[in-house]
Parts: structure tokens; sequence; C-alpha cells
């Protein structure tokens, strides 16, 4: 019996050892396949931010200049029905932020020569001499269009009048009808990203 008792114990520690031998760490194969698992996730998450970052900056340009436009037909209708259009006349190259408040936080300000080279990607500013309200382009590599170096698109507040004569030159007996935020430069988001989910 003392020798069944010291082989069960030696077989017992034979097993406890091969246990503990296993549990010390994994072997380079699973070291290796862990390592591409996870180089793969970061792969496939960095794509995704770089989806979302692109998402976020087109859908923020996109709802400033919905904004921008609701507030001019405020102010347009607003001026309509006091029958002010000289009022009207004068909005034609101003700096449309001052109908929102506060302005967005992309918004850097109005500058009386503005250079866009030094401004930060992603941000709205008014170049006084120009009588231009300027975006700055974060993402490049997904649009097309604007002006180029740094990559921008240029908006002007216009006046829009009645054109009975159809000549594009505002007449005495035309009046006002309203104000917009026009696109100065064709441009265009290359790609229709989606929100993940």
């Amino acid at each position: 019996m003392l020798l069944a008792d010291v082989r069960g114990t030696a077989l017992s520690m034979q097993y406890q050892i091969k246990m503990a031998q296993n549990q010390r760490g994994m072997g380079l194969l699973e070291a290796v396949l862990i390592g591409v698992l996870i180089s793969v996730l970061m792969v496939v998450f960095m794509g995704r931010i770089l989806n979302l970052s692109l998402a976020v900056e087109r859908e923020a340009m996109q709802q400033t200049v919905i904004n921008l436009n609701s507030a001019l037909n405020i102010e347009a209708l607003t001026l309509i029905v006091q029958n002010n259009q000289e009022a009207i006349a004068a909005w034609e190259g101003e700096n449309p932020m001052k109908l929102l408040n506060p302005p967005p936080i992309q918004y850097k300000g109005s500058f009386p020569e503005a250079d866009a080279r030094k401004q930060t990607p992603g941000s709205w500013f008014f170049d006084e001499g120009q009588s231009m309200l300027i975006y700055r382009i974060n993402n490049i590599e997904q649009f097309a269009g604007g002006r180029a170096i740094p990559e921008r698109v240029r908006f002007r507040v216009e006046a829009v009048f009645n054109d009975y004569n159809n000549d594009g030159i505002k007449s005495a007996d035309e009046r006002y009808s309203g104000l917009r935020l026009k696109a100065l430069d064709q441009y265009q988001w290359l790609s229709k990203i989606d929100a993940p989910g």
C-alpha cells in the first residue's frame, strides 16, 4: 500500500508539473496568431475611425450651410415684411455668421484679409476683403473641387430677386425675394459614408 501511495503521488506530481509547463506561457504559434489577430482588428478599427471622421466633417459642413441658409431666409422674410428692400441688398457679401448665435465652434472669426493657409483644417472663417465665407477642408483625400492649396470652399451671401425679364440684373421694378448662401466653387465629397452600426 505504501508503494501504491508513492506511485500515485509520483503520477500526481508529474501531472502537476506538466500542467504547470502548459500554463507557463504560450508557444510561438499562439503568439503569432494573437499578433496577427490584433493587427487585423487594429486595421479595421482605424478604418472605422477614419470613416467616422470623414462623416462627421461632411455632416458638420453641410449642416452649417443649411443653418446659415435658414438664418438668411428668416432675416430676408423679416426684412420683406418690413418692406425694407435696401436692407436685403445690404446683406450682399456680408458675413452670415452674424446671424448665428452662437456661431459653430469651427468658426474662427472674421479677418480683413484672411489667409487660408493660416487657418485650422476643418474650420470656417470670413474674408472681409473678398466678402467670402470660407470652409477649409480637413479630409482632403475624400474631397473634390473647391480651391486647392489649401483645400477650401468659398461661399458668398447673395440677395435673390424676382428676375422678370430674365437678364440676371436687378431692375428698379424687380423686388428682392430672399437671401441665400451661394457656393462659389463646385465641390463634392468623394464617398458617401454612413454611420457605423
